[in-house]
């Protein structure tokens, strides 16, 4: 069964901060961190917006 696209962000997002908080303390975890923030708020602006075009 094929994953939808949100699923896939989601999943992707999710597989960043997972990276990030493998990362050892400094300017690149945080960076990597806000990064992993940004895809995981994409990916759900995305659902709500998929859901909110579906009603």
């Amino acid at each position: 069964m094929k994953e939808s696209d949100d699923d896939e962000d989601w999943i992707a997002a999710e597989k960043a901060l997972e990276a990030a908080c493998r990362l050892p303390g400094g300017k690149d975890r945080i960076e990597a961190l806000k990064h992993a923030g940004r895809l995981r708020s994409y990916a759900v602006k995305k659902r709500l917006v998929k859901e909110a075009k579906q009603k």
